[in-house]
């Protein structure tokens, strides 16, 4: 798990100058690569966007899945829901 952590860029978007050095400093003590973001709002608004871009590729593997799923049971001539 620490290798995964390590990994990975982290961000920083400190509401001035000495915040955004003091979490740089704090964060490169423990081993992380460290960027910057130029304001906390772009920090913010970046995050919205990875979060939401995960959300719709979950939602596509989730329904990528579920199609499989449904051709398998279509060609062994399966039914959902007993009926007619």
């Amino acid at each position: 798990m620490e290798e995964d952590l390590l990994r990975y860029k982290k961000f920083v978007a400190g509401i001035d100058e000495i915040a955004t050095v003091l979490a740089l400093e704090h964060l490169a003590a423990a081993g992380f690569r460290m960027d910057i973001f130029r304001t906390p709002e772009i920090g913010e608004l970046a995050k919205l966007v990875e979060t939401t871009w995960l959300g719709i590729l979950i939602g596509w593997a989730q329904e990528a899945s579920a199609c499989r799923i449904l051709r398998r049971l279509f060609r062994r001539g399966e039914r959902l829901h007993s009926g007619s």
